[in-house]
């Protein structure tokens, strides 16, 4: 996986201590950052608009067709966060036009404790613009936290 080898770049070839990383997601990268976050010892995991799973959101977009069946992969976002034993910041709009806000607080009341939450507006291409302020503010304030 990319992911596995990013980190091994990071923590083998670059010498960054595993405490140093802060492993980040958004939208479709979400479940992959999920996944890194339960297989190594990170710093943090932030997800930014992201889904429970990938066949929860199809069979949402299309809830007469059986969609589930037509997946090979879940991406199941929600299991990976419960075996990532870090400080979880989970990022979303309730204006969010392609990922429903339910699945952020799905994910959030499945993290582990130290978690935190971050609302913020805009639609899913440009809520981290259109909520700059809060949402550099609400992930600089996690990272000096944590």
């Amino acid at each position: 996986l990319d992911a596995r080898a990013a980190w091994e770049y990071l923590t083998g070839y670059k010498k960054i201590r595993p405490q140093d990383i802060i492993i980040f997601g958004r939208s479709l990268g979400g479940p992959i950052a999920a996944w890194l976050a339960k297989e190594v010892k990170a710093r943090a995991l932030i997800l930014d608009s992201t889904f429970t799973s990938i066949k929860d959101i199809a069979a949402e977009l299309h809830p007469y067709l059986p969609v589930r069946k037509f997946f090979k992969f879940d991406y199941p976002t929600i299991d990976y966060l419960k075996g990532a034993g870090i400080p979880v910041l989970i990022i979303h709009s309730s204006e969010d036009d392609y990922i429903p806000f339910s699945h952020a607080i799905k994910l959030y009341n499945a993290a582990n404790e130290p978690r935190q939450f971050l609302e913020i507006k805009g639609k899913h291409d440009d809520n981290y613009i259109k909520s700059e302020e809060i949402y550099i503010e609400g992930i600089r304030s996690f990272i000096s936290r944590y």
